[in-house]
């Protein structure tokens, strides 16, 4: 009996030695969370680390952007706390040990509570939102739902291009599909995997995203069906979201639609 405690507990720590030496390869923001000096950052408030090399101003304007992305994914989806614990990069160095690969900005989701990590590109108020949109869709759905891929991959990201309101993606001055810059091409992806993978070939994916879950809103109650549907998200087949064949998606061509431009992400 004595034996197999000794070797349960021998194996658990066995597992936790192999976490703790796996973090800074697989997820090194996670690992500065728990050691941010071992990655040339420091502590600028109870949710937010730095790197060392960020001036005053530049920490002044980001306190700025947490406000102002605060407020915009409040918009969308009501009373939000960005319970998240926030990563930000002035540098390249900074960035490159965090492993980031070109993306302006990663959201992490623990056990322990989300972690954002922002690249020098990143800091801005839309990409803040952005992130802070994937927060909130984890506060109301729970992490279980996003781990289980219960919301599709297509949907969160959508959701987070029309909270932030990303001027890249989305037609400014208008409501509901007419919104859209590109049609979605279905399928869209619904694991994060897949949407890692089509995104790294081709950002107007976020485009496709957006005006994919601009569509379903039009057909399932806009901003207050999203919400309903999302806090009953669990134990939802992940194609349950996509859009009901009478939320006719925007065909190529068609007159409202923009042409894609500008660089994408």
């Amino acid at each position: 009996m004595f034996r197999w405690i000794r070797l349960t507990l021998a194996g658990f720590g066995l597992l936790l030695l192999a976490a703790g030496l796996a973090l800074p390869v697989l997820a090194p923001p996670v690992a500065a969370a728990a050691c941010p000096a071992c990655y040339g950052l420091e502590r600028a408030g109870t949710s937010l680390m730095v790197d060392r090399a960020m001036t005053a101003t530049d920490r002044a304007r980001l306190a700025r952007d947490l406000s102002t992305a605060g407020d915009k994914v409040r918009v969308f989806y009501g009373p939000f706390e960005p319970a998240a614990l926030v990563i930000a990069c002035a540098s390249q160095a900074c960035n490159q040990r965090l492993g980031g690969r070109g993306a302006l900005a990663r959201t992490w989701a623990t056990p322990f509570g989300d972690i954002i990590d922002l690249a020098p590109k990143g800091l801005n108020a839309t990409i803040l939102a952005h992130e802070f949109s994937h927060v909130a869709l984890h506060q109301h759905a729970g992490l279980p739902a996003m781990l289980g891929e219960t919301i599709p991959a297509w949907f969160d990201e959508g959701l987070a291009v029309i909270a932030s309101d990303d001027p890249r993606y989305l037609k400014p001055g208008a409501q509901g599909q007419e919104r859209c810059v590109v049609s979605p091409a279905w399928p869209l992806p619904s694991s994060a995997g897949d949407w890692g993978a089509r995104a790294g070939r081709d950002r107007m994916i976020y485009a496709q995203a957006a005006c994919a879950v601009l569509a379903w809103m039009e057909a399932n109650g806009g901003r207050t069906g999203a919400l309903a549907a999302i806090d009953a998200a669990a134990g939802t087949p992940a194609d349950a979201m996509r859009p009901a064949k009478s939320a006719r998606l925007p065909r190529p061509g068609e007159t409202f639609l923009w042409p894609v431009r500008g660089n994408p992400l």
